[in-house]
């Protein structure tokens, strides 16, 4: 459980630093939607996946979400 909380709380001035550097957070985040892309099923895109699989419906939030965990604890 220790991966997945931190033990220290962050200040609040911090979220305001405009001289924070980009976090490998948004690095997860962003892999976690490219992951998601070939599963996404939505009147504006469907993935290829989701073409040849109609039946499954729109995956792409679960796929988005556990690449995303992956990616984070993997970077983190």
């Amino acid at each position: 459980m220790n991966l997945l909380v931190r033990s220290t709380r962050v200040p609040i001035a911090e979220l305001y630093d405009r001289s924070r550097v980009v976090d490998w957070g948004l690095v997860a985040w962003a892999g976690g939607v490219a992951a998601s892309v070939p599963l996404g099923q939505s009147s504006l895109c469907t993935g290829p996946f989701a073409a040849v699989h109609p039946g499954a419906g729109d995956l792409s939030m679960f796929v988005a979400a556990g690449g995303a965990l992956v990616l984070h604890l993997l970077t983190y």
